[in-house]
């Protein structure tokens, strides 16, 4: 024990995790990394289904691993219909992103916020810019976030978009079980998210990475519409405390997170890659961005 009742997390939809700081060894394939830190919870609050743990990644858990040359990792999460994704600890894969990776300065540590510069969106009527004139903003990329964020009146226009309404997921017990539902096909396009500038990166999301499978927030049974057709949950929501970019975004993007030099590089993901064939172990004191991926 490190801590009892040493825990505690909240998120932005309103759960809390309360619990105790324990010690223990964890195995990552064939390392074992002694002494780790974690939380055991003890109390979920508004969590009303059970699920995996959360493995999340400390400030300083990098290099004391001893296995890496800086505090460093790549993200690459793959699309919506994907079993599995990467993570990479001190270095990143080319092979994993198309076009180059864009470095960023970290503007906030503990929120791993950077600047985010446009956002378009695009579909078979051509594309239509949105809140050009009040970028730069910063955002959050938080894989701990399963939806994205966004300001209010992005979001009111996106939901009048895909024709997205509120509704209980839950039971009829629970009515306060609400959420943003929309079909599951929302069509062809993409909302395409730029990062550093006019010369820095576009991350196209698909229309279809907006709209997860949804499900019965009490039994976890698959929701459907009364035409016997699937339903789905809207992947964005309205920004409170700043903008978060959680797996909406972050599936269609790859994320190389430079703790040491507070940097975050990023660039489209190539979703669907099977290979490889080219991991850049990041060195100490920088980030060796030449290359490009495929």
């Amino acid at each position: 024990m490190v801590n009892q009742s040493g825990f505690k997390i909240g998120y932005n939809d309103g759960r809390t995790i309360t619990g105790d700081l324990i010690s223990d060894a964890v195995n990552l394939g064939n390392m074992t990394v002694d002494s780790v830190t974690m939380a055991v919870a003890t109390e979920l609050i508004d969590w009303h289904m059970s699920g995996p743990g959360i493995m999340g990644i400390g400030s300083e858990a990098g290099e004391a691993m001893g296995f890496i040359n800086s505090r460093s990792y790549s993200i690459w999460l793959d699309d919506l219909g994907a079993a599995n994704g990467t993570i990479l600890f001190g270095g990143y894969d080319t092979d994993k992103y198309t076009g180059n990776l864009t470095v960023l300065k970290i503007l906030d540590a503990d929120r791993l916020k950077v600047w985010w510069s446009s956002l378009t969106l695009t579909d078979s009527n051509g594309s239509i810019t949105l809140l050009s004139d009040s970028f730069p903003y910063p955002a959050s990329l938080d894989i701990g976030s399963s939806a994205s964020h966004v300001p209010s009146g992005v979001w009111s226009k996106l939901c009048e978009r895909f024709g997205v309404r509120n509704q209980n997921i839950g039971t009829d017990a629970y009515p306060n079980d609400a959420a943003c539902v929309v079909p599951c096909d929302l069509g062809y396009g993409s909302l395409d998210f730029g990062f550093g500038g006019s010369n820095g990166t576009i991350v196209s999301v698909p229309f279809s990475e907006l709209a997860p499978p949804g499900f019965n927030a009490r039994t976890g049974e698959p929701l459907y519409y009364p035409n016997g057709t699937r339903m789905c949950l809207f992947g964005l929501t309205p920004g409170t405390d700043g903008d978060v970019f959680g797996d909406t975004l972050l599936r269609s993007a790859y994320v190389v997170y430079d703790l040491d030099n507070e940097k975050i590089a990023i660039a489209q993901s190539n979703v669907s890659s099977t290979s490889s064939n080219n991991i850049v172990e990041i060195p100490v004191g920088g980030l060796p961005f030449a290359g490009t991926g495929v």
